[in-house]
């Protein structure tokens, strides 16, 4: 993977090569975004980068060199830190410390990923302060982290922060036609990865249609079915990993039929089911559609603030079936 390879993040990306190209790179970085924005790919190819042996900073990373030629995985420069169980030890860090007092073998620079470091303890988070402080000069760290105030604030101010945020929707769908897919079912799959395009790099295309499958014959029995509030939240419930991304897929759904109904099918998202959007705006009013939508909308602004998840779920269905069959 190269640069051009990544989608979005232009900004970020930028500012990392202009340091290369400087010569002047931080000895500590802090990627800063929610899962699947992408932030991982960056770091993967500014790894590469960074233990690059090509003369040109502007080439790097060049793809051919010895260093360029070994997986990530496999690296003797790249020292990668994962929770062991739900967290990422103090004896972990140690390990890393060792490991630093040794220079590169193969690239330019020793580069440390610590993944997410969210799940550093308190005690791990301290021990690491100090290689923070002061790395040997051939020594990068490159932390990412879902939530910025999980750190203490004395690894983020020893650490230049980089945030990403979700990636316009249109980008990835351009990137996905570039890369094989047909124009409606790439919008199809953008609209799917809700701006962030590490999702879909971790599902197959086809897993991600075939969730969709699923969502849409929930949407399908709210309008329909009585017992459909049970049945979505039981499906639901068991996913919880996946929850939001499903409430995302369902307001998805009814928004476009929402545009169906009110005579706007020319902004739908899913243009490849037009027929069943139809079907379903025959079922349904504009001021039901908006209701149902903005209880699902309530209930993800208050997600994490929901002490009983399913009880809140329920009540959003509840409300949102209410809307649908008010026609």
């Amino acid at each position: 993977m190269r640069w051009d390879d990544i989608i979005g993040h232009k900004r970020q990306i930028q500012v990392l090569r202009a340091g290369l190209e400087a010569r002047r790179t931080p000895h500590a970085y802090l990627f800063v975004g929610e899962p699947g924005v992408g932030k991982g790919s960056v770091a993967d190819v500014y790894t590469r980068a960074l233990t690059c042996n090509e003369p040109d900073a502007a080439e790097r990373p060049c793809g051919r060199c010895t260093s360029c030629r070994v997986p990530l995985d496999r690296h003797p420069d790249v020292i990668t830190v994962t929770p062991d169980g739900s967290s990422i030890r103090i004896d972990q860090v140690r390990a890393v410390q060792r490991r630093l007092l040794f220079r590169p073998d193969l690239g330019r620079s020793l580069v440390v990923r610590i993944d997410p470091a969210d799940a550093l303890t308190e005690q791990a988070q301290n021990a690491l302060l100090k290689s923070l402080e002061e790395p040997p000069a051939y020594v990068t760290f490159i932390l990412l982290s879902h939530h910025l105030h999980a750190l203490l604030s004395t690894i983020r101010s020893r650490c230049v922060k980089l945030r990403f945020g979700r990636v316009k929707v249109q980008d990835i769908a351009e990137a996905l036609v570039e890369r094989g897919y047909d124009v409606e079912r790439a919008k199809a799959l953008a609209a799917l990865s809700f701006g962030r395009p590490g999702s879909l790099a971790e599902s197959d295309a086809e897993d991600v249609l075939a969730r969709r499958q699923r969502i849409v014959e929930w949407g399908e029995r709210l309008l329909t079915d009585r017992c459909a509030v049970w049945y979505v939240g039981e499906a639901v419930d068991k996913e919880r990993d996946l929850a939001q991304d499903h409430i995302d897929m369902l307001i998805l759904w009814l928004r476009d039929v929402l545009l169906v109904r009110t005579g706007r099918q020319e902004a739908v998202t899913n243009q490849d089911l037009l027929d069943r959007l139809r079907q379903s705006a025959r079922n349904a009013s504009p001021s039901g559609l908006t209701e149902a939508i903005e209880a699902l909308m309530q209930l993800k602004e208050h997600w994490n603030a929901n002490a009983n998840f399913r009880l809140a779920l329920d009540v959003a269905l509840i409300k949102a079936q209410r809307g649908l069959r008010s026609a």
